[in-house]
Parts: C-alpha cells; structure tokens; sequence
C-alpha cells in the first residue's frame, strides 16, 4: 500500500494524520507535516519522507525489517515500542529520536537534536552534521 498525499491549492497546508492498523504500508509521502502512527503489523519495509514537520510514533507486534525517514524539517520518532532491525536516515533540521534498532543505523543527519538508541546496533555508519548528540543505552 502506498499513501501520497499531493493537496494543492488552499488545502496544501493541511497537515496529514495517519493511523495505520493495516494492511502492510511500504510508502508514505507528504509535502508538508505528517503524523504517523503505526499499530500491529505496519509490514516489513517503510520509506517516509516529507517537507514539514514528521512525527512517527508505534507500537508493533513484528519487528520492522527496515525504516528509512527522509525529512525536510523537524523529525520526531518515537518507536522505543516498534523495534526495528536497519534504521536509514536523511534528516535536515530539528531531531528527536527514541528507537530500538538492532542492526544497523545509516544515513545523515544535519541539524540539531537528540538520537536515543535501545539495542546497540551492530553497524553504524552515520554522518552527522550540526549539534545532533547520539545516545546509545
């Protein structure tokens, strides 16, 4: 399943709410803010990306095979409760990050902000950019 959301005209600043319980969701792009929440079963791959502020929360039954967040503004994600096996980032701006990762983590990140790890993930290949602390419990 795959979700755009391309409003335009005076509905193109509406922010976009999502609450997925199914079925298997691989994509989800927005051109401006976007809250997602995942519960159950959200599939094995997810590619989020937007131009706006992204907050991503979730609570899984499964482990994510790999998520990958690509965002133009401020990101928060808060999935201590959604373990994820490959977490891919490409951030530019605000962070706030609060993940259970086991494999690896990868990407970059430029800006300012804060990335919590549970589970240290046995690859890390981030490049960070900016005053972003990275904290691996």
């Amino acid at each position: 399943m795959i979700f755009t959301n391309r409003l335009t005209g005076r509905f193109a600043e509406l922010a976009l709410r999502l609450k997925i319980s199914g079925p298997r969701l691989s994509l989800v792009e927005a051109r401006k803010s976007m809250k997602l929440k995942l519960q159950g079963t959200p599939g094995d791959q997810l590619n989020v990306s937007g131009n706006g502020a992204v907050w991503i929360e979730g609570t899984c039954d499964t482990p994510l095979e790999r998520l990958s967040v690509s965002t133009r503004g401020m990101t928060v994600l808060q999935m201590k409760s959604c373990p994820m096996k490959r977490l891919f980032l490409d951030l530019h701006g605000q962070v706030m990050i609060h993940a259970d990762v086991t494999e690896s983590l990868e990407g970059a990140v430029n800006g300012s902000g804060e990335l919590r790890l549970t589970g240290a993930p046995a690859r890390q290949n981030l490049s960070q950019h900016g005053s972003v602390r990275l904290r691996i419990d």
